[in-house]
């Protein structure tokens, strides 16, 4: 796939980390959401970047934040 959604919590999103990895083609966008601000953030940053992924950029509203990544596999 060129791009892939997922609005699930954070534990089911690290657990995903290489099945989107596979499933995202070479270049193609990843926009995680449903995932609080502060540590969770961190912690599906730190899980996707050691997958392959390049993080772009955060989108926050109130307790709430969505993130984007690129595939790099």
């Amino acid at each position: 796939f060129d791009l892939i959604v997922a609005n699930i919590i954070h534990d089911v999103l690290i657990t995903m980390a290489d099945s989107f990895s596979n499933l995202l083609a070479q270049g193609g966008n990843l926009v995680l959401s449903g995932i609080l601000q502060g540590q969770q953030v961190e912690n599906i940053i730190h899980a996707f970047t050691n997958c392959g992924f390049s993080f772009r950029e955060t989108k926050q509203q109130e307790e709430w934040a969505a993130l984007h990544f690129t595939n790099n596999n």
